[in-house]
């Protein structure tokens, strides 16, 4: 961008900034060859908790971080997402991308 008399200008031919740019192919993590996701390819979903006992430890806060009195056992959900599974066409390696 250059400044003039009105204030910033993009260069000629620029009418703004750039596109966003395409997210890179994904790689074979063994033999690095490009490997094509599909809507096919197998999708497996994990999460991350614990569980809770429901007690309340003697600073007065429960497993959970919930303050006060006894509650019910359950469990504590962190995180969740989803993998990918695709499978390398030259090399047959499974390979996880994260969603």
């Amino acid at each position: 961008m250059s400044r003039n008399l009105f204030g910033w200008s993009y260069p000629p031919g620029c009418s703004g900034p750039p596109d966003d740019e395409e997210t890179p192919q994904p790689r074979c993590k063994r033999c690095k060859s490009f490997v094509k996701l599909s809507a096919s390819d197998e999708l497996v979903s994990w999460t991350n908790g614990a569980n809770c006992n429901g007690k309340v430890d003697t600073d007065g806060w429960a497993q959970c971080g919930h303050a006060g009195k006894e509650h019910a056992p359950h469990f504590v959900h962190w995180d969740s997402g989803c993998h990918r599974i695709v499978v390398c066409k030259r090399c047959k390696h499974r390979n996880k991308f994260s969603q």
